[in-house]
């Protein structure tokens, strides 16, 4: 009878293992667990006092939808615990996610600056002290229309 205890437990661990790596951020997690168990979004939005548009900007990962950073991390915690979810799993899932877009984002920023380092600019008009882009000089039309 234990072996059966112990197979049902790693039969357990093992399906959490494969569900684990299933989810990409946690909002997908309390999806899928939520679509599990039958919840309406109405209906965690309720039991959570809520609203339905927080339900589902938490499942869709819009965080800037959220109040702010502190709100979003209660609201992830208290849906694991709304759902039986291992909270401590959701909130590395959620701190994980974060960094790695947070990252992405400054990737994202470094290369649009680098773009921008690389199109040296030339002097158009001492009296405005206007810059123009190097490569757009065919834009430039003097006063009397010439080029």
């Amino acid at each position: 009878m234990t072996e059966t205890v112990q197979d049902n437990e790693e039969s357990q661990q093992e399906l959490s293992d494969d569900r684990r790596s299933d989810w990409s951020s946690p909002g997908e997690k309390l999806k899928k667990l939520r679509e599990e168990r039958g919840l309406s979004h109405h209906r965690v939005a309720e039991a959570l006092h809520m609203t339905a548009h927080y339900v589902k900007s938490l499942e869709s990962d819009q965080y800037q939808k959220l109040p702010g950073k502190t709100f979003v991390k209660g609201y992830f915690k208290a849906y694991a615990r709304l759902l039986d979810a291992d909270v401590d799993e959701v909130m590395q899932c959620y701190e994980q996610y974060v960094s790695a877009l947070e990252e992405t984002q400054e990737n994202e920023a470094e290369e649009i600056l680098a773009k921008k380092s690389l199109r040296p600019e030339y002097p158009v008009d001492d009296m405005c002290g206007g810059y123009y882009p190097a490569g757009d000089f065919d834009q430039l039309v003097d006063v009397e229309g010439r080029r």
